[in-house]
């Protein structure tokens, strides 16, 4: 699985439609937006797996990347 790209935001677009234009393109990929709270010792987890790099641990970006990689592990048969 990627990590899908977000929407480019255009320079006449307010805020809200930018959200919008986000919503509808997720919803159009049958895509879940999901805020969830990872504890410190599953970041450390992440790491021991080596689906994190050390010193990413406070990357929302890099955690993101670790699930993703998680998620493709886990259902790589489903």
């Amino acid at each position: 699985m990627t990590v899908p790209n977000p929407p480019v935001a255009r320079n006449d677009q307010t805020p809200a439609a930018a959200r919008m234009a986000r919503t509808r393109d997720r919803r159009r990929n049958k895509l879940l937006f999901v805020s969830v709270e990872i504890r410190e010792s599953e970041r450390s987890a992440l790491v021991r797996q080596r689906l994190l790099e050390p010193g990413s641990e406070n990357d929302p970006a890099a955690v993101a990347r670790a699930l993703y990689h998680l998620f493709d592990w886990i259902f790589r048969d489903a």
